[in-house]
C-alpha cells in the first residue's frame, strides 16, 4: 500500500513540475503533428574519375526551402552534406509552392569506390530535425543504382 500511494504521490509531482516547465522540450514535441518532415527526391548520381556526383531537391511543408540539411550516403557511408538553395522553378510550378524554388541541391565529392554497382542514398533535415529518406526514380525507391569506373 505504501509504495502505490509512494508511486502516486511522485507521478504527481513529476507532472505538475513538467506542465509548468513549458521550455522542457520544443512546442512540438507534444504534438508532433505540427511538424511534417522534408519532402523530395535524389534526381540522379554518378561516378567518374574519383568524383562522385549527386543532385536533387528537398522542400518543407513548413519551413519551405531550402532545407536545413542534406545528407548524402553512398554504400550506407556518409560522403558529406550537399550545397543548398538552388534554384529550381520545376519543382515550385509542379507544386505550386512557390517557396519552395530554391529546392535544388548537389553535391560532388572526391571518393573511392571500386569498379561495380554503388548505392546512393540522401536524407532531408528540417529546421526540427525532422527527417526523410528521399525518393529516386519511382515512389518507394531510396537507393539510386550507379556504377563505379
Amino acid at each position: 500500500m505504501r509504495v502505490k500511494m509512494f508511486l502516486a504521490v511522485l507521478l504527481l509531482a513529476l507532472v505538475t513540475a513538467c506542465s509548468e516547465q513549458k521550455t522542457m522540450f520544443p512546442e512540438n514535441f507534444a504534438n508532433p503533428g505540427v511538424n511534417t518532415p522534408p519532402t523530395g527526391w535524389l534526381d540522379d548520381a554518378a561516378y567518374s574519375d574519383g568524383k562522385f556526383k549527386a543532385w536533387g531537391w528537398a522542400a518543407d511543408n513548413e519551413d519551405g526551402s531550402p532545407v536545413t540539411r542534406v545528407a548524402l550516403y553512398v554504400d550506407n557511408k556518409l560522403v558529406g552534406y550537399a550545397k543548398l538553395g538552388i534554384e529550381r522553378p520545376d519543382v515550385a510550378k509542379t507544386m505550386q509552392r512557390p517557396d519552395w524554388a530554391k529546392a535544388g541541391w548537389q553535391i560532388e565529392a572526391q571518393i573511392q569506390l571500386p569498379s561495380g554497382s554503388h548505392k546512393a542514398s540522401a536524407v532531408a533535415y528540417d529546421k526540427m530535425s525532422a527527417f526523410t529518406i528521399l525518393s529516386c526514380v519511382k515512389p518507394g525507391q531510396f537507393e539510386k543504382e550507379f556504377l563505379g569506373k
